[in-house]
């Protein structure tokens, strides 16, 4: 189907009348208010469905929302600020208004947040101050119905009061951006895939491995491999000459074979969750944050000399740890940490992420079942 038009359009109200059409807008509104009830069988609506997008004509008979009376359909804005913003993204399509995209925003203190989706409940708190929490699932191939919102019960509790920072709006979405969802099922297949990956290095088995791997999840247009919400891009060397990896550097550095391999969400994702399985992998119960990194991927990686327990602190290396004296951080939360790594024995193993602290103090050995990852990078070469 080919998209010939597209329509965003704003709309912000609630029970009583809106302001009036601002001067010089194209739109021929007719009716510019829409009610709790209609908005509630909206949301209502869009809960129950199973794919997407769907239909204009389906959703307002649903939801009772006169949204042909509202709007024309000739590209234009309309904003009214008055508590809601619902924006809706509308293409036509083979002659029919069909919704792509959905978005409704409010301040929670002034309408209630809707009823939940279905979906999986994802804490999405960055500081223990303002707790906020999103529930999220997938929708037919490609989209995600979330719902983010403040937990007033939970503020009260960390912070004693009733009172707000910040303005605590909630966000019901469908959109292809999943944010910060990833299924149960999603994190088993990215573990067994990256283990996959892993041990193929670790048993000297990997150019075998990887045309297996290639064949499953080939390279897409900007040469990266896409498997169960991940992006990886790799990168991979050896020293046979007549092969189609060869790299004639290797030589130079005293190596047989050299594999990079660089994970991230994919693009619109933003979930952090624990990866025990990677620790376990090398071995290790914890992350040093303050582990020295080498100047080059592959070079000068010792064969001995494991860094756990870890060397002591170097006085120039205190600075590495994450600052916590902004007031965001004086009743705890999470705090990010840029460069804890584990480098051993030919891998290189780097991983940016987050860790709990209760405002007072930071962790410098982060661990594996509290330790909040986005993406990560697993490096390693092969000695002659």
């Amino acid at each position: 189907m080919k998209s010939i038009l597209f329509a965003f359009l704003f709309l912000s109200v609630f029970n009583t009348a809106c302001e009036s059409e601002s001067k010089g807008s194209r739109m021929n509104v007719k009716k510019s208010e829409v009610s709790q009830e209609q908005l509630k069988a909206l949301v209502s609506y869009l809960n129950r469905i199973e794919t997407f997008p769907v239909e204009m004509d389906q959703l307002e008979k649903a939801s009772e929302v006169p949204f042909k009376e509202i709007f024309s359909t000739d590209g234009s804005i309309i904003k009214y600020i008055n508590g809601l913003n619902l924006q809706l993204s509308i293409i036509q399509v083979d002659g029919k208004r069909i919704l792509n995209e959905v978005s409704i925003e409010a301040d929670a203190a002034v309408i209630p947040v809707p009823e939940m989706p279905p979906g999986i409940k994802i804490n999405e708190t960055s500081y223990a101050y303002l707790p906020q929490y999103r529930v999220a699932e997938k929708l037919g191939d490609g989209f995600y119905r979330s719902l983010s919102y403040p937990d007033q019960d939970e503020y009260r509790k960390v912070n004693g009061t009733d009172g707000r920072t910040n303005p605590a709006r909630w966000k019901y979405q469908i959109n292809k951006e999943r944010g910060s969802f990833i299924s149960e099922e999603e994190k088993e297949g990215f573990k067994e895939v990256t283990l996959g990956l892993l041990n193929a290095i670790k048993e000297n088995r990997f150019e075998e491995h990887l045309k297996i791997f290639e064949k499953n999840y080939p390279k897409n247009d900007v040469a990266q491999h896409r498997f169960f919400g991940h992006s990886l891009t790799l990168v991979y060397f050896n020293d046979k000459k007549d092969g189609e990896h060869f790299g004639k550097h290797l030589e130079k550095d005293g190596l047989t074979e050299y594999v990079g391999l660089h994970f991230y969400p994919e693009q619109g994702a933003d979930f952090r969750y624990a990866k025990p399985f990677l620790f376990d992998f090398f071995g290790i119960e914890h992350l040093d944050a303050l582990q020295a990194s080498q100047a080059r991927p592959y070079a000068e990686l010792k064969d001995n000399g494991t860094p756990n327990p870890p060397p002591a602190i170097e006085p120039n290396m205190k600075a590495q740890l994450p600052d916590i004296s902004a007031a965001g951080h004086r009743k705890g939360g999470l705090v990010y940490y840029v460069d804890p790594r584990f480098v051993a024995d030919g891998w290189n193993f780097w991983m940016p992420g987050s860790y709990p602290h209760d405002g007072k103090t930071v962790e410098r050995y982060l661990k594996k079942d509290k330790y909040l990852s986005n993406s990560f990078e697993v490096l390693f070469s092969r000695k002659k």
